[in-house]
């Protein structure tokens, strides 16, 4: 069970005066909303009940506050009164989160938003009775709470005086040039694998290639990124290292021993899996190219499978970003490799 977001059940829990002599301290809906997030992304399939609990957050955030009608809901133009819950909740969310929290929210959203996998129908099914079911609805609903939750985008120098540009992609580019032009240190996510040190150089903006050039801290190869595939660059504040924020992942690929964004969100900490066939082809040729490498190649256990390079057990990922997994008992099986032992 992963406890991200958990810190802000003890620092944002509030006290409810009961009688004149009992009071108790509840997590506020926007902890609670975070919790239910991370829940679900831990598992998906097991965790589908959590839907519900947020789909009747988004409906009745704030729903008896005066909030509903501040500058700040009728500035979003969102069409309808109805929607100002979930775009309360999402500005409520991004005041909370922490960058990692943030990108784990925006991997919720990458997920359910998907119409085309089966989040997205267990999403909109999870309307609760008194709210608008239906698709139309539900992409409404999304599109609120990402509206609240990209509504402070931080600029990087605030001290600049240039007015500040409504257009998302304009806004990428200005802040990636700031970046580039100070040599910045970043982090970049979603990082798959999510090695514990996540830091980048930026060198430079190839314009006429559109991507921000980067190095990783540690090694001499260029780490490409795609203004393009740049949803947003957060400001961390002082001694904290920026957030890239992507619109797909960064994702390590074993065989070419290189970074590159690919398009998909990861569904889990490891990245996307795809199931191994009978006699596989390719996985025959990927052991006998790491073999070739000095490597090992075999099957571990989901538990005991590693994430750092050079490390025993690390997880392997194929020409397309994707990880071999095939099902087992107790533990599911991932295709890993290990250097050889002198």
């Amino acid at each position: 069970m992963s406890l991200v977001g958990f810190d802000h059940v003890f620092s944002e829990a509030q006290v409810v005066e009961l009688t004149d002599r009992l009071s108790s301290k509840i997590v506020p809906p926007a902890v609670l909303m975070l919790l239910k997030i991370v829940a679900y992304l831990d598992d998906p399939t097991r965790r589908e009940k959590d839907l519900s609990d947020i789909r009747s957050m988004l409906a009745l955030y704030e729903t008896e506050s005066d909030r509903v009608f501040s500058d700040a809901v009728l500035d979003a133009n969102l069409g309808d009164v109805s929607l100002a819950s979930a775009f309360l909740l999402g500005a409520d969310l991004r005041r909370l989160c922490t960058l990692d929290e943030l990108v784990e929210v925006h991997r919720f959203l990458a997920l359910v938003g998907d119409e085309a996998k089966p989040p997205w129908s267990a999403f909109v099914r999870a309307a609760p009775s008194y709210s608008r079911g239906g698709e139309d609805p539900t992409r409404a609903e999304l599109a609120a709470f990402a509206k609240g939750l990209n509504r402070e985008w931080f600029r990087r120098n605030d001290e600049q005086e240039e007015p500040r540009q409504t257009s998302r992609q304009a806004s990428v580019f200005e802040l990636s040039q700031s970046l580039a032009k100070t040599g910045a240190i970043v982090r970049v996510g979603p990082l798959t694998p999510p090695l514990p040190r996540n830091e980048f150089k930026v060198l430079s903006i190839d314009t006429e290639k559109d991507v921000l050039v980067t190095r990783k801290l540690g090694s001499d190869e260029p780490v490409y990124l795609p203004l393009s595939q740049i949803e947003a660059v957060l400001h961390a504040g002082s001694g904290t290292p920026d957030l890239i924020q992507l619109k797909g992942r960064l994702q390590w690929m074993t065989l070419a021993k290189g970074w590159e964004v690919r398009p998909e969100k990861p569904d889990s900490s490891w990245g996307i899996a795809k199931r191994p066939g009978d006699r596989d082809l390719r996985i025959s040729e990927i052991q006998r190219q790491l073999r070739a490498k000095g490597y090992s190649v075999g099957w571990a256990n989901e538990d005991r499978v590693n994430f750092d390079h050079g490390a025993d057990r690390e997880i392997v990922y194929d020409a397309d970003g994707y990880y071999f997994r095939k099902r087992d008992r107790p533990f599911d099986q991932f295709l890993v490799r290990s250097p050889k032992r002198q």
